[in-house]
């Protein structure tokens, strides 16, 4: 009896300690599918989106941090890497068709709701962070992820209530009137007016943020740029005025960018007719140094004749003797 006992212990022992290390194994081998996921997969443009969107589906909601990690930060990645692409209105490499996904909706949502509490704390990376990257070993992220949800939210659930009060209370905005010039880029208005673009959000606090960067003194040639496509997408009357008065001024730390401010300008179509002098103006004036971008300005000089054969004074005058009498 002693020995069939001992026997059937060390039986159940064996089987106990084979499970143990088939689970390790299985944990190990669904962590390094998120590792290839995050730092392969989701750029290779031979794996397939369903395949993308399952691993993504089961990465959120998994028990093992760390990989909800790795998937949150390969999706920040993409939809930040992206981003230059849909700024300039041209197509992305690689569209892994993250947009209106309802099945993640919640889950993302409820991430953010259970770490925000006012603050973003500060980023930090693994210890073997060097090793990750050299020798492939771990996913390649800062700590934590979950202060990337903002960007991604309003880029993949463009319009919604909830992601607009999210994106409004996650960005600092300046408490001084920034029209005055007291407000510098230290305020960091970029990831609001990217969350307000991506999300196609146009609501009037929006659109005089907007006005309100563009004017500020102070606002470094990127933000200014970025302030007055977001006015030439999102149209308003105000915009256009100050969008002029801007591009007509030349009292401004870091300059104006005009070939941004031109093009900004004229997606006003008819409404920018009083303006063709003054774009007109500009685009023969703009020194070509620094940051001149020559496909852009020969791309607008050759819109701008159009443009003025279309809306111009003599244009106006022909639709006026042609308008029939009522």
């Amino acid at each position: 009896m002693k020995n069939i006992f001992t026997i059937t212990l060390t039986t159940i022992a064996l089987i106990a300690v084979n499970a143990i290390s088939d689970s390790d194994t299985t944990d190990q081998s669904e962590l390094d599918r998120y590792i290839w996921f995050n730092t392969q997969g989701m750029y290779d443009v031979n794996v397939p989106n369903d395949v993308i969107h399952e691993l993504i589906t089961n990465g959120i909601q998994h028990e093992n941090q760390e990989i909800v990690d790795c998937t949150i930060d390969a999706m920040a990645m993409h939809i930040g890497g992206t981003f230059v692409a849909r700024r300039h209105d041209k197509e992305v490499d690689l569209n892994r068709d993250l947009r209106h996904k309802k099945e993640w909706y919640d889950t993302l949502i409820k991430m953010w709701d259970d770490n925000w509490n006012g603050v973003f704390p500060e980023e930090t990376v693994p210890d073997d962070f060097i090793e990750r990257i050299e020798h492939n070993t771990g996913c390649i992220y800062t700590l934590p992820t979950w202060p990337a949800l903002p960007q991604m939210l309003a880029y993949m659930y463009p319009q919604d209530e909830k992601v607009y009060e999210i994106i409004w209370d996650a960005y600092p905005i300046p408490q001084e009137p920034i029209r005055d010039g007291k407000i510098t880029d230290e305020s960091n208005p970029l990831p609001l007016l990217r969350a307000l673009f991506d999300g196609g959000f146009n609501n009037e606090k929006d659109q005089q943020f907007r006005i309100d960067i563009l004017l500020n003194r102070e606002t470094s040639y990127p933000t200014a740029q970025f302030a007055a496509r977001s006015l030439g997408d999102f149209r308003s009357d105000e915009a256009l005025e100050q969008l002029a008065t801007r591009l007509e001024k030349s009292d401004y730390k870091y300059g104006t960018p005009k070939l941004e401010f031109i093009e900004a300008i004229m997606k006003y179509e008819a409404q920018a007719q009083p303006y063709i002098p003054l774009l007109k103006k500009s685009i023969n004036n703009i020194m070509k140094v620094g940051s001149f971008d020559p496909e852009l300005y020969a791309t607008l000089k050759e819109r701008l004749v159009h443009f003025e054969e279309k809306y111009g004074e003599k244009r106006l005058e022909v639709d006026e003797v042609e308008q029939p009498e009522r």
